[in-house]
């Protein structure tokens, strides 16, 4: 295993935002619409905010989507964008908060807070990693809301939150996580043991018997074809980006046929897909319903509450 492999908790009841902070009696289930709630992470104390959207429609043993932000940290746009799309497919959407003061930088964010920075690789405390919030939430949602009763949950993040998402499935494997949408990440940890973190795993405890688990993993690469401009402020330009593409588009294309390589050569099972949204550039709302639409489609594909598997 993963020296980072997440530690199983009981959750408590403790709160719920939607407008306001209800009092743990009061909790039940959140209503359709769009809202917020909060709650306390047992192990830290810390606070998880979350903003949500969900549907009329919602069935109780769909998966919920948990969205992850970009670098901007503004969930409640994130949630905005999905509002249409989620009552158009009958989804229950979550975004959780990363502030900038509890997950600092692109080393406490996107970087899963594993290490204090780039180059020092002296391990953070297990608990204070972003890679544990999704599970966090899902966890949460199962114990406090009655209109959850489902085993599993699907993941989508854009930029900076489809670097935390590639990186999470690697290094935080969870059984409960049905289906993850990594779209216009800037670029990419490669499933390579030898070249060191982030831009490899080396340094991680990430094995070359966890490697088959990551290239399996149902992971869709979503790119928006217009994501193209090499000049963009928050494109990284390190030697080690730079050799994955001169944009997005081009490092994602790589990144997929790297992870493909990876598992002919190993001979294992590759799960990834790739899938190009066209008349996109670097825009999660323009992202969202090519997501949206797919997590319905392997709903529909699966059945309720079932384990949803990569496509043959």
């Amino acid at each position: 295993m993963a020296q980072f492999d997440l530690r199983q908790t009981v959750f408590r009841r403790i709160g719920l935002f939607c407008g306001w902070l209800l009092p743990a009696a009061a909790l039940g289930m959140l209503p359709p619409g769009a809202g917020q709630f909060a709650f306390e992470d047992p192990e830290t104390g810390r606070e998880v905010r979350c903003w949500y959207v969900r549907a009329e429609t919602y069935e109780r043993g769909d998966p919920p989507v948990i969205v992850f932000h970009g670098m901007n940290r503004n969930p409640a746009d994130y949630r905005d964008a999905w509002i249409d799309d989620a009552r158009r497919f009958g989804l229950f959407v979550i975004v959780p908060y990363f502030s900038e003061a509890q997950y600092p930088g692109t080393v406490g964010y996107n970087l899963g807070n594993l290490f204090p920075s780039e180059s020092d690789r002296t391990p953070n405390p297990g608990e204070v990693s972003s890679f544990r919030v999704p599970k966090l939430v899902f966890d949460h949602l199962r114990v406090t809301d009655e209109g959850v009763e489902t085993s599993g949950y699907m993941v989508f993040g854009h930029s900076a939150g489809a670097q935390f998402v590639h990186r999470m499935i690697a290094l935080f494997p969870d059984p409960n996580l049905r289906l993850a949408i990594a779209a216009n990440a800037g670029w990419y940890t490669f499933p390579d043991l030898s070249d060191d973190w982030p831009y490899g795993f080396s340094g991680t405890g990430l094995t070359e018997e966890n490697l088959p688990d990551f290239l399996g993993s149902n992971l869709i690469i979503l790119l928006g074809d217009l994501d193209i401009d090499e000049k963009q402020d928050s494109l990284r330009r390190t030697p080690e980006a730079m050799s994955q593409g001169r944009h997005r588009l081009e490092r994602g294309h790589r990144f997929f046929e790297v992870g493909r390589g990876r598992a002919e050569n190993m001979g294992v099972p590759f799960g990834w897909r790739l899938r190009i949204v066209p008349g996109v550039a670097h825009d999660q709302s323009g992202m969202a319903p090519a997501a949206a639409a797919l997590m319905a489609e392997a709903i529909r594909l699966s059945g309720f509450g079932s384990s949803l598997q990569p496509e043959k």
